[in-house]
């Protein structure tokens, strides 16, 4: 039997790197060599406090931003261009399926599936050195060839561009010439200045505290940043706005601080997005008649779809989203990546096979 090293998850604090079975692709299944993963913020946070809630197996793999080879097709269909791929091809694959006949689905939050295979979670993910793509995300299309011109880095980060596409433009419904105001100057906030600006925004403001990052969002796409410890980035915003407020805020932290704070800077009519996940249990006060006199829509964002998934590697095409790893481990000192994420101590961290 063929195995391979994987980074095998078994619960808070506890990934253990080991030998285990290589998958063997069925019936319209792709085997992937993988080139590297992503460490993502809700893949260190389940490393660091526990799997969230659900029952989710264990042990099991993380990793859903990653990009490889094709390395083998599932029977009966084995062999080069038997399902549409060849043995060898460079190819990335979205976060997760869509079942198309659940509550969700069939309402137009796919992203909510109740029947989704979820790389990381309800199934391995890519913090190995092989990983199976199932039946039903190839058959939607969600395996993808990757253009002659994309890396293999642009190519990692096309999931979190993805997540930022569906809360800016789908959740947040984010027009040309809009102004917005992006809370965060993380991989997520700075990937959202830059799609923020190349989806037409005519400002963007990216409130943060950390200076190398605030210069790096102002190269790419930042009318203006706001170092929020000796700025006010209530102050900037009705400044810039004439006091009207920002047509869209992203609010792009685990911070529930910064969502309270933020929610008086949204214009009437404008809207804010969560994007952040926030502690479990966190709470936030509000005044309702913001919301109520102002016609201010809050709303949440969560994943992507297969389809915003493709359209994110097409448009990663024309933004640098691949200067934003910072750091590249092997798969052999995969704890280390883990330990840098929690010092917080670089943006994208890559686990290399």
């Amino acid at each position: 039997m063929a195995t391979m090293m994987a980074a095998m998850y078994y619960g808070k604090g506890d990934i253990r790197l080991e030998q285990v079975p290589r998958p063997v692709p069925g019936p319209g299944e792709v085997l992937m060599r993988v080139y590297g993963c992503g460490i993502c913020g809700s893949d260190a946070r389940t490393y660091q406090k526990g799997s969230p809630p659900g029952n989710l197996p264990v042990p099991r793999v993380l990793g859903h931003e990653f990009a490889g080879t094709v390395a083998e097709l599932g029977w009966p269909e084995r062999g080069a261009g038997g399902m549409g791929f060849a043995i060898g091809e460079r190819v990335t694959a979205a976060p997760a399926n869509e079942c198309g006949h659940c509550f969700y689905c069939t309402h137009g939050v796919s992203t909510l599936c109740s029947n989704v295979l979820d790389f990381g979670t309800t199934q391995f993910g890519a913090q190995a050195e092989y990983l199976l793509i199932p039946a039903p995300l190839v058959a939607q299309g969600g395996l993808i060839k990757l253009p002659d011109d994309t890396s293999y880095d642009k190519a990692c980060m096309a999931e979190p561009l993805g997540t930022c596409l569906h809360g800016l433009r789908t959740r947040g419904g984010l027009q040309p010439g809009e102004t917005v105001v992006v809370v965060g100057d993380g991989t997520i906030g700075l990937i959202q200045v830059m799609l923020a600006r190349h989806l037409g925004a005519r400002a963007v403001i990216c409130a943060g505290h950390h200076a190398e990052r605030l210069e790096f969002a102002t190269r790419h796409g930042a009318t203006l940043v706001v170092n929020t410890n000796t700025q006010d980035l209530g102050r900037v915003v009705r400044e810039q706005t004439g006091g009207i407020g920002a047509d869209l805020i992203m609010v792009s932290v685990p911070n529930p601080q910064a969502l309270q704070d933020a929610l008086p800077l949204v214009r009437g009519g404008g809207r804010l997005v969560v994007f952040g996940g926030l502690p479990k249990g966190s709470k936030i006060e509000i005044e309702p008649n913001l919301i109520h006199y102002g016609e201010v829509t809050v709303t949440g964002s969560f994943n992507c779809t297969v389809e915003e998934f493709r359209q994110a590697l097409q448009i990663a095409r024309d933004l640098p989203v691949e200067e934003l790893i910072s750091h590249r481990v092997p798969l052999a000192h995969i704890l280390d990546g883990y330990k840098l994420m929690a010092d917080k101590a670089g943006m994208k961290v890559l686990v290399v096979m």
